[in-house]
């Protein structure tokens, strides 16, 4: 890996040190703040669409160790079958297309870390040729600031031809220019230039979850240390969105299913 990450723009923001889902949404809001224009990008199915002979050749313009390249290609080459997606570009010869093989199974680690690589060139495209002042990419999600709204449309064109050379297209209805004072959705977050909100939907979705470890717990299948982690760990996820109200609210959920006075201490001492 150190040897990619030299390689690797500054504002990449996935599965590297000192980097995060946090740390992009940050970077977000400050060039939020800098520049009235956001184009947000997503590709479409990004993961079932990553072209092994695209992926293998990114490999190689890094590692030249022979052993380490034979191990890549075949961690690449067991990949299990993703869903379907269209992998016919302009130019390609229908019969030869079909045979190529794509998608890396999304819940490998190794798959997020080859995210990483396989967009590395258009990254640098982005900053070097495109020229945009400030970029944001978290895997297949990314942002491109501006002071034109205009440029950024011409932008977005320009990104969706480049995409296609990487054998990705961008997601039509979630790819569009917002004005940064009225806000973006980005990485389960709604995020304005002086302040953020967690996402009405990952909230419901972390109340389920939270639900759902109680009645474990209560039943015996988790253990109350495993279930005071898993609370803190979203609380701690919640106030990086300035969501304290939000927190205590779940947090006198949870202590009334809980019940147990035991319990509703151990809550309250983590407060």
């Amino acid at each position: 890996m150190p040897l990619f990450e030299q390689k690797m723009i500054f504002d990449l923001y996935s599965n590297r040190e000192q980097k995060g889902t946090h740390a992009a949404i940050r970077r977000c809001q400050e060039f939020s703040r800098r520049f009235p224009y956001v184009l947000k990008c997503d590709v479409r199915k990004f993961f079932p669409s990553m072209d092994h002979a695209v992926m293998k050749a990114a490999l190689r313009r890094t590692l030249r160790c022979r052993p380490t390249l034979w191990l890549l290609d075949t961690i690449i080459d067991a990949s299990n079958a993703q869903e379907p997606v269209c992998s016919v570009f302009p130019g390609d010869d229908l019969a030869v297309a079909g045979l190529r093989r794509v998608g890396l199974p999304i819940g490998n680690l190794t798959s997020q870390w080859f995210g990483c690589i396989y967009l590395g060139d258009f990254d640098h495209w982005v900053k070097e040729e495109l020229r945009c002042p400030a970029y944001v990419r978290y895997v297949d999600d990314f942002l491109l600031f501006g002071e034109d709204k205009r440029q950024l449309a011409a932008w977005r064109v320009a990104v969706a031809e480049k995409l296609a050379s990487f054998r990705l297209r961008l997601h039509d209805r979630k790819s569009r220019v917002f004005q940064t004072r009225d806000g973006l959705t980005f990485l389960g977050q709604r995020v304005w230039p002086w302040r953020r909100r967690l996402c009405r939907e990952n909230v419901a979705a972390a109340r389920r979850r939270l639900r759902w470890n109680v009645r474990q717990y209560q039943c015996g299948a988790l253990a109350k240390d495993a279930l005071l982690t898993r609370w803190n760990s979203w609380r701690g996820h919640a106030l990086q969105a300035e969501g304290a109200a939000l927190t205590e609210k779940v947090r006198a959920e949870l202590r009334a299913y809980l019940g147990a006075a035991g319990t509703r201490a151990s809550f309250a001492a983590r407060r």
